[in-house]
């Protein structure tokens, strides 16, 4: 086996995917959404998001001044 491949310091797959079991999983607070570009890639990767704008555009989930949101808004806070 050539130095890097597989072994336990390298960065493969493997190791990618035991690494990430160890974290609380990712959740995305996306703040000026309009066309939810980069929630889109979220959702298609199976990430949470909850997405903010003033204007009312198609998928956001809270529209309005996020300075005026409180933690309880977010779907994952303990209620």
């Amino acid at each position: 086996m050539s130095p890097g491949r597989g072994s336990p310091g390298t960065l493969n797959q493997t190791n990618m995917d035991k690494m990430l079991g160890r974290f609380t999983p990712l959740r995305v607070l996306e703040l000026f959404a309009g066309s939810r570009s980069f929630g889109k890639v979220c959702d298609q990767n199976g990430i949470p998001v909850f997405s903010c704008d003033l204007e009312p555009f198609e998928g956001i989930d809270h529209v309005g001044d996020f300075r005026d949101m409180v933690f309880s808004d977010l779907p994952w806070c303990l209620r």
